[in-house]
């Protein structure tokens, strides 16, 4: 019955409760790097043999279509692919090669504790609504910024890279 209710919403909600434990400026990173990564995801060179997937992707909509890319993140960081032995262009964007700008791991820590995340059905909430977004006291981000930190962070820990910021990113 959960698949139906969630591939008819329009849009599916997952309230993580109120803020606190600095919550507000992980949803303001998560909005800012989650964005930065799906407009680099839009704009490199898909994988061969995958045009009917975004079709139908794109058919099925945006949080589809990014879900997809998803899967291609390596295209933005792998060595192989890229021939450099550095982070990808946008890196700098991102800002967290300054201590400064990064959020620290006990922020992050106290977000990814919310009970939501151990909560078996928000599978379902991602594969099949149509859009789905996470809600944290007043703040709203797409979940799909999420899945893009979290794909990201493993992808960009195997660049092997001399930088003060990739002690933070292995213990992220």
């Amino acid at each position: 019955m959960m698949k139906n209710i969630y591939s008819e919403a329009v849009a599916v909600l997952a309230w993580l409760g109120p803020e606190a434990d600095s919550s507000g400026e992980v949803m303001d990173e998560i909005a800012k790097a989650g964005s930065i990564l799906v407009s680099q995801l839009s704009i490199t060179p898909y994988p061969e043999g995958v045009e009917a997937r975004m079709t139908a992707a794109m058919e099925a909509g945006w949080h589809k279509l990014v879900l997809l890319m998803l899967g291609w993140i390596d295209f933005l960081t792998d060595p192989n692919r890229t021939g450099r032995q550095q982070p990808p262009t946008f890196w700098e964007e991102l800002g967290w090669e300054k201590p400064e700008r990064r959020l620290p791991l006990e922020a992050w820590a106290a977000f990814w504790s919310r009970p939501y995340w151990s909560l078996v059905w928000i599978l379902q909430e991602l594969a099949i609504s149509r859009d789905a977004y996470i809600l944290c006291g007043a703040r709203k981000e797409h979940l799909y910024s999420v899945l893009a930190i979290l794909t990201f962070m493993p992808a960009i820990s195997r660049i092997p890279f001399d930088s003060p910021v990739i002690e933070w990113i292995y213990e992220f």
